[in-house]
């Protein structure tokens, strides 16, 4: 499957996308269904650098939007709907990280286990639990 610059946003048409930690073996810490959306939070928050990226898992069809006329339907145009996006995306953006963070410790332990406190079984429930309770992405 491809990996997906975060340069426009991405309306998920049809398929599924998740993100990976590249340095991990693309290991998938969320998924992104069909329905929904990725990559306005790298366009509404710019000036960060994002630690992962996204991947194709199914066969997708997007409907793209670069960032101009992102910018130009969203914080022009539609300033209310992109008002609302924007407090979204920050939402994203905290719950995006917290899951990145618990993703990469799992795959550091995962990496240099100790036998005495690590269980990865458990560190991937916790991952997946915070994932779950914040669906729909």
């Amino acid at each position: 499957m491809n990996l997906i610059s975060f340069s426009s946003v991405f309306f998920i048409k049809k398929g599924k996308v998740a993100l990976v930690l590249k340095e991990y073996k693309n290991f998938e810490f969320i998924k992104i269904n069909e329905g929904y959306f990725f990559g306005e939070v790298d366009l509404l928050f710019y000036g960060e650098i994002r630690q992962y990226t996204a991947r194709a898992i199914k066969d997708c069809e997007f409907y793209v939007l670069n960032k101009k006329d992102f910018k130009k339907i969203f914080l022009v145009d539609f300033r209310d709907i992109g008002a609302e996006m924007y407090d979204n995306g920050h939402e994203r953006k905290v719950r995006t990280r917290r899951i990145y963070k618990e993703a990469v410790q799992a795959c550091k332990q995962h990496e240099n286990p100790n036998k005495d406190d690590f269980n990865l079984k458990g560190v991937i429930e916790k991952i997946f639990y915070h994932l779950n309770q914040s669906l729909p992405f």
